[in-house]
């Protein structure tokens, strides 16, 4: 007979002392703190990305800026191009925003061109720096040169 109690209360399932069931207050409550302490984490990170596509959507904005001024240079006539040696002043390209509150300025690119002779005559170095600024970095800076041959 005992040994017929002994497998009864092997098969049986287990009970809980009174008390034990669940969890309490303070385990809720510090689970809760850890999965908010995460969720704000998350948020921080996602603000973060956000910025930094602001930031490479500006940045590929003057690239392709640069890009169609130096392209201006290079089919223009060898002989027009003329040697100044600092930095000139081309222009403004202003990117907007079209809102339903209203258009506004997303960014400002400030576009210069240094056109310098290498060899007079035969070769001359082309640059095109487009300038703005980003609301933590005031001045980003993008250059494009490349070098003109007389053939």
């Amino acid at each position: 007979m005992a040994m017929m109690s002994r497998v009864r209360a092997a098969l049986s399932p287990v009970r809980h002392r009174r008390g034990e069931d669940g969890f309490t207050l303070i385990e809720v409550m510090i689970a809760l703190g850890i999965l908010a302490f995460g969720l704000l984490g998350v948020a921080a990170m996602q603000l973060y990305s956000l910025r930094q596509g602001q930031v490479g959507k500006h940045t590929a904005q003057a690239a392709t800026i640069a890009q169609d001024q130096l392209e201006r240079l290079n089919r223009m006539n060898f002989a027009a191009l003329n040697p100044v040696g600092t930095w000139q002043n081309v222009g403004t390209v202003t990117e907007k925003i079209v809102a339903a509150s209203g258009n506004r300025d997303e960014a400002i690119y400030t576009v210069e061109e240094r056109i310098s002779n290498v060899v007079a005559n035969y070769t001359k170095n082309i640059d095109v720096r487009v300038t703005w600024s980003e609301v933590d970095d005031p001045n980003k800076t993008v250059v494009i040169s490349t070098r003109r041959y007389s053939y």
